[in-house]
């Protein structure tokens, strides 16, 4: 598969998140803690979309886009 020049720039909007909370918690928990985090790292978002969630033994793994703001259509399904 190519990388073409859009991918490459879409790419730089991506990050994986590990989000490990020392409280109780509920997605909405994780989820804020994500956007709080990816705010910090693309230093100028635009809105934060969270792309997935993936709890593992160790925590949430969360994959953030630099976006538009709105949990995607695959999170609220779930």
């Amino acid at each position: 598969m190519a990388v073409t020049k859009e991918g490459c720039e879409n790419m730089n909007k991506l990050k994986a998140l590990v989000i490990k909370l020392p409280f109780e918690k509920d997605l909405g928990n994780v989820i804020q803690v994500a956007r709080a985090e990816a705010h910090k790292i693309f230093r100028k978002p635009e809105k934060i979309k969270v792309l997935d969630i993936i709890r593992r033994e160790y925590g949430y793994v969360v994959v953030v886009q630099n976006g538009d703001g709105c949990i995607s259509e695959n999170m609220k399904n779930k």
